[in-house]
């Protein structure tokens, strides 16, 4: 039978069939660890079977098969399974199972449950849609687990855990699951990753390209991984697979006090409010009257800076010199500009350096920690402050009579003032130049900034005309960021600038990764 098609539906609900060679792949994994008959000696229960394709490649000697829609099964796939029935595996009680399964479970009988779970999490940012996909009834027994209550797939593990429990189980209950892989690694999930390994031991597993599952980006990856109940579990590791993949995955835990976001924090920012502080989406366009920051006093900009995960780091990370109105972030002082500057810079840098070796979806999960105190000399510390004013996430703006406010500032201008010539004039000079000012640069920020002042004398003659026709840019204001006269710089000029800009990067990165606060990529 023809395989359904992936529907709108089922993308909202993050499910995606299983390729028939992944599930082959899982078989192989199952062959290894239990013995090549197992699929004849254990029960073997599907809770999110969709199309049966996760169990086609076999005949088993007790299959049970369960879906929330079961018009979508592809009855042909196997035709020997002792059940296939509708059940919702978060809400509906175990009562409703069939008796056959109900009475394996009574007797203890070796099982494995072995699916691949919906992805959907209640948080995603595809508005507020998805806000009501993961509150079940298996949710809310999730009290103090963390972000995993949000995740339809930690939710399938928990649901796995507790009929383990219920049934009085101490050994032979194997749960092997494609999921994503952030139940890994993010800090967010500590206290349930704990409660899952506190019982079931690692056997194995592999990571393959999302990309595999049809109507998926392949910007992030999936795991399979099998844990058994009460075994001795190894430290997990992941064997790369698909095609041009190579190499292992090892998912580092970073507690949630250690990570970039945490060493940010440690420095205070005011606790009264600002409310009449600009805010932008992009540095050029304001946000909308529901935009939920509200800045703190002191603010000379505002760094997002959303989770800490290299995935996070594309989207998710910018510096402004103004609020960011989505925030999830922080404001950026004269006390914490450093740090703020490393963190994006670090991050950036990074993922770009990840991207380059077409490794984003084998990464996306991995964790920033803090960096030590040997990694913040001189030398690192201007690297990132140079860097982050010229990133393709570097959002600063210097703005005038822009949507209520008279002028906003660009306090990232890293140049004298003299320096603009006919748009410099009288004024104090911009904060990021005062630091700048005097110090020694390394050749690859000497570099930058020195392209990026030969861009500034280039564009002067032409900021006028630019100007008449593209406003939004107020490329006439003296201290008008990387963000607004990037666009009126092409050719060589651009193409020396960010091969300088990428330069710096990759020393940041490389940095970053001898210092721990990432692994290198495999």
């Amino acid at each position: 039978m023809t395989q359904p098609a992936a529907g709108h539906g089922r993308r909202m609900r993050g499910a995606f069939w299983t390729p028939l060679p992944w599930a082959h792949r899982a078989h192989e994994l199952l062959d290894a660890h239990l013995g090549p008959a197992w699929h004849e000696d254990f029960v073997v229960w599907d809770p999110a079977c969709g199309g049966l394709n996760l169990t086609r490649p076999r005949a088993f000697g007790e299959l049970y098969a369960s879906t929330l829609h079961l018009d979508e099964v592809d009855a042909a796939a196997n035709p020997e399974a002792a059940a296939v029935f509708a059940f919702d595996f978060l809400n509906d009680p175990l009562s409703a199972l069939p008796a056959g399964l109900l009475d394996a479970l009574r007797r203890r009988r070796p099982i494995v449950l072995l699916a691949n779970p919906p992805y959907a999490q209640a948080t995603d940012y595809e508005g507020a849609r998805k806000a009501s996909v993961a509150s079940t009834a298996v949710a809310g027994e999730m009290d103090g687990l963390g972000h995993a209550r949000s995740e339809l797939y930690t939710q399938f593990y928990f649901r796995a855990m507790g009929i383990a429990a219920e049934f009085g189980y101490e050994r032979d209950f194997h749960i092997v699951f494609f999921t994503k892989a952030g139940y890994l690694t993010s800090p967010s999930f500590a206290a349930f990753t704990r409660a899952l390994t506190s019982r079931f031991g690692f056997r194995g597993g592999f990571l393959f390209n999302a990309g595999e599952f049809d109507g998926a980006s392949r910007h992030w990856g999936v795991v399979l991984a099998h844990w058994e109940l009460g075994a001795d579990g190894a430290a997990p590791e992941f064997p790369v697979l698909g095609p041009g993949a190579a190499g292992v995955w090892r998912p580092r835990v970073v507690d949630k006090h250690s990570t970039i976001s945490a060493w940010l924090a440690e420095i205070p920012v005011a606790e009264h409010r600002d409310p009449d502080a600009p805010l932008t989406t992009n540095g050029l366009d304001p946000a909308g009257p529901r935009a939920p920051l509200v800045m703190r006093r002191g603010w000379l900009g505002y760094l997002h800076n959303n989770g800490d995960n290299v995935q996070y780091s594309a989207k998710y990370t910018g510096l402004y010199s103004m609020g960011f109105g989505s925030a999830h972030g922080r404001e950026v002082t004269r006390e914490n500009i450093w740090r703020a500057a490393v963190v994006f810079a670090v991050r950036r840098a990074v993922h770009t350096d990840i991207e380059a070796h077409g490794l984003t979806w084998v990464r996306d999960k991995d964790i920033f920690r803090g960096p030590s105190p040997a990694l913040l000399d001189d030398a690192f510390l201007t690297d990132c402050l140079v860097y982050s004013l010229v990133d393709n996430q570097s959002r600063q703006t210097s703005l005038r009579n822009w949507h209520g406010h008279g002028r906003i500032p660009n306090e990232f201008f890293p140049f004298a003032r003299a320096s603009t010539g006919e748009l410099g004039g009288a004024g104090p000079e911009r904060f990021v130049h005062t630091l700048l000012k005097g110090r020694t640069l390394t050749p690859g920020a000497a570099r930058v900034l020195a392209l990026g002042e030969e861009i500034l004398a280039e564009t002067m003659p032409r900021r006028r005309l630019f100007h008449v026709e593209q406003p939004r840019f107020q490329v006439l204001n003296w201290d008008a960021g990387w963000r607004q006269i990037s666009p009126m710089v092409a050719g060589p000029a651009r193409a020396r600038f960010r091969t300088a800009v990428r330069d710096l990067g990759v020393t940041i990165a490389a940095r970053a990764y001898a210092d721990g606060i990432i692994d290198p990529p495999v």
